[in-house]
This record gives C-alpha cells, sequence and structure tokens, in this order.
C-alpha cells in the first residue's frame, strides 16, 4: 500500500504534523470488509460523485480553497477526490486494508477512533458509515475534536424504516457484491448496521457532543437508475435516508 499525497508530502511528514503516532485496522471487522465485500463498489465512482456533490452543495460545503477536510469510511476515497476537487486538502480513512490499497489518500485506522490529531480539519464528512459503527457516540466525540472551532460534520444514514425497505427489496443488503451466497440474516444486518437511528435520536447525539447549528433532511434515496442515485422528497415516517449537518461550538 502506498501512502504519498498527490503533492510529494509523505506520510512521515504528515504523522508529525497532524497524525498520531500510532495507526491501527486492527478489529475484526478489517476482515469483513474485503474484496468481496466492495465487489461492485468500483462501478459506482459516477454515481457517488453526483450523490454527495448535491449532499455537499446543500450543506453549503462546495468552496473548500484554504480549507482541510477528512472523511471517514472513505473507502476508493472517492468522496476524498470529490473534496480535492473543491479545493480541500482533503484525507480518508478507513477500517478495510483492501480499501485503502486503491487510495493514496487513504489511510487504514478506526472510524470510531482515527488516528488524526484534534481541531485540524474544518470538515469531517461520514457518508454511510455511521450506522455501522457500535459506539456511535464515542465516534461523535470523537469527530467533534477532530474539527477546529465552527468546523463541520456532514454525514448519511440510513433511517430505521430505510433499513427494512433495503432488507425486503435488495436481498444481498448490505454488501456491494451479489455473491454472498445464502441472504444475510438478522444477526448479520445487525453486525453490520448496529447504529440505525431515528433524526431525532441523532440530534440528541450530536447536541451531547458538543455539536450546534445541527439540521437534518430526511428524504427517500432510490437504488442507482441511469448511473444516478435518485434523492426524493419525503415524510419522516416514509424517509429511507437522512442527510445531517452539525457545527462544531466555539471552545470557551
Amino acid at each position: 500500500m502506498r501512502f504519498y499525497h498527490r503533492y510529494g508530502v509523505h506520510l512521515s511528514y504528515l504523522k508529525g504534523h497532524w497524525m498520531t503516532t500510532k495507526v491501527d485496522a486492527a478489529t475484526h471487522h478489517e476482515f469483513e470488509y474485503d474484496e468481496r465485500y466492495f465487489q461492485s463498489y468500483g462501478k459506482r465512482k459516477t454515481s457517488i460523485d453526483d450523490i454527495y456533490t448535491r449532499y455537499l452543495n446543500w450543506a453549503g460545503l462546495i468552496d473548500g480553497e484554504g480549507k482541510t477536510a477528512l472523511d471517514i469510511g472513505a473507502a476508493f476515497g472517492y468522496v476524498v477526490d470529490l473534496l480535492q476537487r473543491f479545493g480541500y486538502s482533503a484525507y480518508g480513512v478507513d477500517i478495510s486494508p483492501f480499501a485503502c490499497s486503491k487510495s493514496e489518500d487513504v489511510i487504514c485506522g478506526s472510524a470510531e477512533t482515527p488516528p488524526f490529531k484534534e481541531n485540524f480539519f474544518d470538515l469531517v464528512t461520514c457518508f454511510e458509515t455511521i450506522e455501522h459503527l457500535p459506539q456511535a457516540d464515542m465516534a461523535l466525540a470523537r469527530f467533534n475534536g477532530l474539527l477546529r472551532d465552527h468546523g463541520t460534520l456532514i454525514f448519511t444514514t440510513p433511517t430505521p424504516f430505510g433499513e427494512k425497505v433495503h432488507r425486503r427489496f435488495l436481498p444481498h443488503y448490505p454488501y456491494y457484491s451479489d455473491d454472498k451466497g445464502s441472504k444475510p440474516t438478522d444477526a448479520d444486518y445487525h453486525a453490520h448496521h448496529p447504529s440505525l437511528r431515528e433524526c431525532r435520536i441523532w440530534i440528541n447525539a450530536l447536541s451531547s457532543a458538543g455539536f450546534v447549528n445541527i439540521k437534518c433532511r430526511q428524504f427517500i434515496l432510490t437504488p442507482i437508475i441511469l448511473r444516478k442515485y435518485r434523492v426524493l422528497p419525503s415524510l419522516s415516517m416514509s424517509a429511507t435516508h437522512m442527510l445531517i449537518r452539525a457545527e462544531k461550538h466555539e471552545s470557551d
């Protein structure tokens, strides 16, 4: 695996400036998110660029000149690439060694305790990842610590209703693959998505973690149609996904 920033800054330099000294991907989860899990993920880059551009635009985060960003659960680094195109100095972290090997700007590490120093980033993104974390509240507190004062966190996650819909109509969900053999069991679903919550619960958790100006947008996210995800307006009771934006409170 190569860790060399496209502008010529080596990871050994970065470690001394914005990373903690220890980088670990050492949990059993890294073995679950292997090549088989990501089998069809590489075909989705165009769709991912489109939908996350729309998310960032809604949140007013398109202009990244002079700012730093971290993508949590970065997978192949598609969001990192997108953020860099918007002007951010952007990096990513992911638990999967296989996924990390696909990008020079993604390092292996835990999303719940990403190996970066505090008060460094202007933006933390966490798309379709926080539901995977058993200790989501701890992760939110850590995300808050990574941000500078007035920095922004934006994340997306399925709603509990959306999870039920996906289980019903996408037989191999939550894998990016169609060769998992038998249909996943309820235990499989819970192991992959232990932190499914209603919007109001996320808002309370974010407030407890020190975030302010919290906004939640709920909607229906369709499967890819003509190379694009479709975002449809929805009442909260029928929404399949939510997009949440929050800011770090200024330190006293």
